[in-house]
């Protein structure tokens, strides 16, 4: 495969567009330029290196290296997310030793009145206006007797 920026050819990796030099010295110059104190537009383009001067952007020169360096920084956010979550997912659900996941709890807020009918009913195999219906029949048994 040939890549974009730099034209030579590389084994892709997986759907990899660019050559890996290329996505290191990208994101490289991206992280140096997000890291300043005063981010100023660059004088050099991150993605070809050619010098800045009439595109809007403060570290590309057009809308193709625009597009080249947002699917690059793009595709290395979602590799950092993925580990994240691999390691939260070992951390949070295999933390016990075992192979089966650790059961949460669900935090439930307490529930208003209305709200207990309903699961009540529910616990009753009901429908609501039906379990209100019986609910009612009984209160008004045990007040005549």
């Amino acid at each position: 495969m040939i890549c974009p920026c730099c034209g030579r050819e590389f084994q892709a990796k997986g759907n990899g567009k660019y050559c890996e030099s290329c996505r290191h010295r990208i994101l490289d110059e991206y992280t140096k330029w997000r890291r300043m104190k005063t981010r100023k537009k660059l004088k050099k383009c991150i993605v070809c290196r050619r010098p800045l001067e009439h595109y809007t952007s403060p570290y590309v020169c057009s809308r193709e290296c625009g597009n080249i360096a947002k699917n690059i920084l793009h595709t290395e956010k979602q590799r950092l997310s993925r580990q994240a979550n691999k390691q939260w997912k070992e951390k949070m659900c295999y933390g016990n030793g075992k192979e089966q996941p650790v059961p949460r709890r669900k935090l439930k807020k307490p529930l208003s009145p209305l709200g207990l009918d309903i699961e009540q009913a529910k616990l009753h195999h009901m429908d609501y206006p039906t379990w209100m219906n019986s609910k009612e029949r009984k209160e008004w048994k045990a007040q005549c007797t």
